[in-house]
């Protein structure tokens, strides 16, 4: 060790070991729409951890499907619009979630009750 200033010599030695311990303090949750809550919804509104899309896909449901509108004008694709047919991206979230290197996670999802339409009593 070289010291900048002559005859002045200053050396710390911890006594007791640091105080805070190196622990994980994040948790991750995800709150919102689901397809399903487990076999009979019984998972509905609960606090449920999971590690990984396969356990999610078997309790909450797979990816929900797109739909397209596409116009042909003379053999030729002019415009693709998706439309907008479910009302829960938890999948995806959670698709991104463990591509990118996440963990348990806990979710607490709520399933989608269809809405009554307009005209039904």
């Amino acid at each position: 060790m070289s010291y900048k200033t002559p005859n002045v010599y200053v050396e710390e030695q911890a006594i007791l070991p640091p105080s805070v311990a190196e622990v994980s303090t994040a948790i991750p949750a995800f709150i919102g729409y689901t397809a399903r809550a487990g076999a009979n919804n019984e998972l509905k509104e609960k606090a449920v951890r999971i590690s990984s899309l396969l356990a999610y896909q078997r309790h909450f449901g797979e990816a929900p499907l797109t739909h397209f509108d596409v116009k042909v004008n003379n053999q030729n694709v002019v415009e693709v619009n998706p439309k907008k047919t479910v009302d829960y991206f938890m999948y995806d979230c959670l698709r991104l979630y463990f591509a990118n290197g996440g963990g348990i996670v806990t979710l607490s999802p709520s399933v989608i009750i269809k809405k009554r339409s307009a005209k039904s009593p």
